[in-house]
């Protein structure tokens, strides 16, 4: 009986801990609307299309994210030497009501998915969507591992847990980003909300 006390426990052990690390990972977000984390160039246009603008090579911020590269740059370089990819969803006449900011990394893979609308809930993830209020994320997620209050008064809030970024305005949701948080620091407002 003794002999056979050891294995069991043993088995139960790894059992107890496989159930774990599936709990842990199956918690995490990796993709949104049939595109996931780690795919390639290739795949994410397969999936959503040529993207229709890209973001200069040299690192500048989205907010001054600049029209298609002339056809002579894009010659010159080829579209995928560009790793900020931009996607606009449903659009009305001055407006676009989902809009969808992909991040490649240096092997060309997609590192990080973000979707912003300032104004509707159109963008929607995991039961979160742009709109919700702050009170109601939090209700539904729980703690935030890190948050923080930028200067242009929107907050950053961070669940490394389940990979997931959330930026409020106005004590609403206004956009949401997937990324790796074990190989990505994530700086709000040149702030350091958590690190990897």
């Amino acid at each position: 009986m003794k002999k056979l006390l050891l294995p069991i426990i043993v088995f139960l052990l790894v059992l107890v801990g496989a159930f774990y690390f599936y709990s842990i990972q199956a918690n995490k977000i990796i993709g949104y609307k049939g595109i996931k984390l780690g795919m390639t160039m290739d795949e994410v246009i397969y999936a959503f299309g040529m993207p229709e603008v890209y973001k200069e090579k040299d690192g500048s911020s989205f907010e001054n994210f600049p029209a298609k590269p002339s056809e002579d740059e894009l010659k010159k370089n080829g579209f995928k030497s560009y790793k900020h990819w931009r996607y606009s969803g449903y659009k009305t006449e001055n407006l676009t009501l989902e809009r969808v900011d992909l991040v490649f990394n240096s092997e060309n893979n997609l590192g990080q998915i973000t979707c912003t609308n300032y104004l509707y809930d159109a963008c929607s993830l995991a039961g979160i969507n742009t709109q919700m209020s702050e009170k109601k994320v939090k209700d539904m997620l729980g703690k935030p591992s890190g948050e923080v209050i930028s200067s242009d008064y929107t907050k950053g809030i961070i669940y490394k847990d389940k990979n997931l970024f959330i930026r409020l305005a106005k004590q609403k949701v206004i956009s949401f980003t997937i990324l790796d948080l074990k190989k990505n620091k994530v700086l709000y407002d040149e702030k350091p909300i958590i690190k990897p």
